[in-house]
């Protein structure tokens, strides 16, 4: 936990049970907003609204955008809808239609229509676009020039515009019907002749996205430029919007926990974890799978219980055989999961993965199967079962490989989320195929030695 997050969350209790009013809203001048918002996110209930009600509403509007959904939505449910109005008047179109959109439909039509006419045409204007789509993540609070103009004239239109704007960093070329022509960084701009025109001094090769491109695609696209921003142009290539670097950073957090989430066979997200009910409803159907799967598993073994009553020592490494499996498979998965959400599958064939995984596999198997089969040898002292348990181990670690990479890329075609392949499914079917494979060389070769 933040040292300073826990501080001043401590120093803003302290202060409510003492009410010391006067001291609280010293303390919360001096803090930064997202420091408040780490502190509101410990604070209970009630110590929120007292905190919020100090606030002015530009400030509880940067603050709002900083805490955690589950804050957020208890936040907005116990203030009064004029205020909470108020506050998303002060906040940016994108933002305040991001908190607009996680909030019940007949509230966030409420809190709409009481907000200024030009910012709710704006929130509503972003919320006709899909969820986690460009379109909803922009801002139209950007600076747009002409090619014609002169550098100082552009110049003394900042000083007039910037604050408006959301950034500053870019100003973005447009012709009169709004097409995109051309981009100029501010530091261009500020070394540039001042009579220079705009158009010998704009980059004409300008990077952008469309207005329903995907949230994940965009941050690639700005981690990739290493943009400050980066233009939103509708089907005719006119400039609509913008995406700041912030709002990027914010998607590549959420997006890389809901993979994390994912991975764990779970969907919970953050605003669950003080609920135990929906967090365990969130973990059961995996779980669910996870032990049918575990249960064929034991099926599988029952099938072969002449084999182990003949030799027992086959069970000893059972767990060896199953564990090693997975945790080779997961591996695979998270390096394809992660290969996939950062665009480095594209122009790879399945074929090419699969060969490299597999290669990986093979090389893994041999080794580590040549040690537990030593192992094997020397503590049971019969060399068929260090053969079984050698093959075994490279037969399974080789599908666990190619299983990691095949089951997201499975589900990438299918249109779903790669990290849905997540561990305990991978597991669980390692476990079933290792298993069978373990006793099917077992049956094969256990006779061919003398014990």
């Amino acid at each position: 936990m933040d040292t300073t997050q826990s501080a001043l969350s401590n120093q803003i209790k302290h202060l409510i049970e003492q009410n010391s009013i006067a001291e609280l809203m010293r303390l919360l001048r001096e803090a930064h907003p997202a420091d408040i918002a780490d502190a509101v996110d410990m604070l209970e209930e009630e110590e929120r609204l007292r905190v919020f009600s100090l606030l002015d509403d530009q400030t509880a509007g940067e603050v709002l955008d900083e805490t955690e959904p589950e804050a957020t939505t208890a936040l907005i449910k116990g203030l009064d809808s004029e205020r909470t109005a108020d506050i998303l008047d002060e906040m940016p179109p994108d933002d305040a239609a991001e908190i607009l959109a996680d909030l019940p439909k007949k509230q966030a039509e409420e809190l709409i229509g009481l907000m200024e006419v030009e910012e709710a045409a704006d929130v509503q204007e972003l919320l006709q676009y899909p969820e986690n789509s460009a379109g909803r993540l922009m801002t139209e609070e950007f600076i747009s020039v002409r090619a014609g103009m002169t550098a100082s004239r552009v110049i003394e239109m900042l000083r007039e515009l910037a604050p408006k704007a959301e950034t500053a960093y870019y100003l973005y070329v447009t012709e009169p019907d709004g097409h995109l022509v051309g981009v100029l960084s501010l530091r261009d701009l500020i070394v540039a002749d001042p009579d220079a025109r705009i158009s010998d001094t704009m980059d004409r090769k300008v990077v952008s996205v469309g207005v329903d491109t995907d949230q994940e695609e965009v941050a690639r696209v700005v981690s990739k430029y290493d943009f400050l921003a980066i233009p939103v142009v509708d089907g005719k290539e006119k400039l609509v919007g913008i995406i700041t670097v912030d709002d990027i950073i914010d998607v590549i957090e959420e997006e890389a926990s809901e993979d994390i989430y994912a991975l764990g066979g779970t969907t919970e997200h953050p605003e669950a974890v003080h609920t135990p009910i929906p967090s365990a409803m969130r973990r059961m159907p995996w779980l669910l799978i996870t032990v049918i799967g575990e249960i064929f598993t034991a099926r599988v073994i029952k099938g072969y219980e002449l084999t182990l009553q003949e030799m027992f020592a086959l069970v000893l490494f059972i767990p060896v055989i199953m564990a090693t499996g997975g945790n080779v498979g997961t591996q695979s998965l998270a390096t394809t999961v992660r290969s996939i959400a950062l665009g480095e599958q594209a122009g790879r064939s399945v074929w090419q993965v699969i060969r490299r995984e597999a290669a990986i596999g093979v090389m893994l198997g041999v080794t580590i199967g040549l040690f537990t089969a030593a192992i094997a040898v020397k503590w049971i002292g019969t060399p068929a079962l260090g053969l079984v348990i050698g093959i075994s181990m490279t037969l399974t670690l080789t599908f666990s490989a190619v299983l990691g990479v095949l089951i997201p890329i499975l589900f990438k075609a299918l249109g779903r989320d790669p990290a849905l392949a997540s561990g305990p499914f991978i597991t669980t079917l390692n476990d079933i195929t290792s298993v069978t494979i373990y006793f099917l060389l077992a049956i094969r070769l256990i006779h061919l030695f003398p014990a």
